[in-house]
């Protein structure tokens, strides 16, 4: 054979063997890396714990909203009947005081803080 020939064939091995081991190369770089089974397990395992974690977690978040909404509606409730048994109170008091004269007598007890007893007296309208 003619020298040219041998490095011919040369050349097509040599472009063979590297486009061999890029294949090679690319085909090991996709691959996931290979676990051990024991870890593998392990992994499983942490998994099922986080999901069922998760789970446990959004049920106690949802009771813990349930049990805010309904605290929050029975404060509301609370403080409507407050204001209504206010209303109620000065409505009454306005009554009486439309209806009852003031008394005219001084006030008894001691002064607070430089307050001095002071008569102050005014006819009803």
């Amino acid at each position: 054979m003619a020298p040219e020939t041998l490095l011919i064939i040369a050349a097509a091995f040599s472009a063979l063997a590297v486009a061999l081991c890029i294949f090679i190369s690319i085909r090991v770089a996709n691959r996931p890396p290979a676990l051990s089974p024991a870890f593998e397990a392990r992994l499983v395992t942490l998994e099922g714990a986080i999901a069922r974690l998760d789970t446990s977690v959004r049920d106690e978040f949802g009771r813990s909203r349930d049990a805010s909404s309904k605290d929050a509606t029975s404060l509301r409730q609370e403080v409507l009947g407050a204001f209504g048994t206010l209303g109620e109170a000065v409505r009454q008091g306005l009554r009486a005081g439309v209806s009852h004269k003031p008394s005219r007598k001084p006030r008894q007890g001691p002064a607070l803080l430089g307050d001095e007893p002071r008569l102050m007296e005014q006819e009803p309208r």
